[in-house]
């Protein structure tokens, strides 16, 4: 229920709009009524109203004054003043402090009701609004989470997954451009916060990024990039070349462990650990990673049809490639080109 204080010298006109609010305009209830500007603002603090409806002229402290004072105290309280047709130039005024509406006296059904009835279909709105704004800011500070673990392990599939998973949460949120851009605002900040909190020794970029998606997936390209810098990333001569052969062979279905480790000059379990320390990850993963990384990229940037990117990344077996897809980045290749539009 909106909770309405209204405020009046004349007992009449008071009655009068209670009767009209109870029999005509449901979901609201009169919790307060007030004969001056000043009992009505102790109505006010007493009972948090969501509307208060006040005449111009009154003694003690006018309207104008009424709401002047309620506004310093909340922006959510709606505001509607009743003036005579000689007050009008007032409530002309009272709009300047953001005042919703006017009723002229003498009063009728029709006039108030539809002023009421139509706040309270768009307070509903609004909420509606704002809890699938809050709904989806929960769920993506979620993903970015799992997004700033992704960096911190040089997961580059999975940064790839998350930074789709937001996009498309976004997409689906039916969100306005200015929301929207609220909150890829957020996101950004949080991840910022995140990567900071777990004490990344670079300094963050001076310059902002853009906003929106492509603002969040330049930040996370800068953490990955300056993650692998602070940690030596191929500082061996060994595992360098390796991870250079790995990322100029990949389109080759036969690329082997066998292959690479020939390059090196080490033993097939010496290779192992420096790929496993470097990385994070084992060969055969790392390979697989990186190769739909590739394919994120392809997907995102060109037009190549998506069994045309499978072979270019090594998979010539398109149906394996899809199951691969899907189970490092959450979503089917042809899914994630759709949610691309947004990202």
């Amino acid at each position: 229920m909106l909770k309405v204080i209204t405020v009046d010298d004349e007992r009449a006109v008071k009655q009068g709009l209670r009767k009209i609010i109870e029999m005509y305009c449901p979901g609201f209830t009169v919790v307060g009524e007030a004969e001056d500007g000043q009992e009505a603002l102790e109505l006010v603090s007493r009972h948090d109203p969501d509307v208060v409806i006040t005449d111009i002229m009154m003694p003690v402290m006018s309207g104008l004054e009424l709401i002047a004072n309620i506004r310093q105290r909340s922006e959510s309280i709606e505001l509607i003043v009743m003036s005579g047709y000689d007050d009008f130039k007032y409530a002309q005024e009272a709009l300047r402090y953001g005042v919703k509406d006017y009723l002229l006296k003498p009063m009728n059904v029709e006039a108030v009701s539809k002023l009421l009835n139509g706040l309270r279909d768009s307070r509903i709105r609004r909420m509606a609004d704002l809890e699938r704004y809050r709904s989806c800011l929960w769920e993506c500070t979620a993903i970015v989470e799992r997004l700033a673990e992704q960096l911190w392990l040089l997961d580059e599939a999975g940064k790839m997954s998350s930074l789709a998973a937001v996009a498309e949460r976004i997409g689906e949120a039916r969100l306005t451009e200015g929301e929207q851009a609220q909150l890829y605002g957020d996101l950004t900040a949080c991840l910022r916060r995140l990567i900071r909190e777990r004490g990344l020794g670079v300094q963050e970029p001076t310059m902002p990024f853009e906003g929106g998606a492509a603002g969040l997936r330049r930040l996370a390209g800068f953490y990955s990039d300056a993650i692998r810098s602070e940690r030596n990333w191929g500082q061996r001569a060994a595992i360098r070349n390796a991870l250079a052969y790995i990322h100029e062979r990949y389109p080759d279905p036969g690329l082997s462990l066998e292959e690479v480790v020939a390059l090196t000059d080490v033993s097939p379990a010496y290779f192992y650990k420096m790929i496993k320390e470097e990385t994070g990850r084992n060969f055969k993963t790392y390979l697989i990673e990186y190769r739909i990384a590739k394919a994120c990229e392809m997907l995102r940037e060109g037009d190549l049809k998506t069994y045309e990117i499978a072979e270019r990344v090594g998979y010539p077996d398109y149906p394996h490639f899809t199951k691969l897809f899907k189970k490092y980045v959450g979503l089917s290749p042809s899914d994630f080109r759709k949610n691309m539009g947004s990202y």
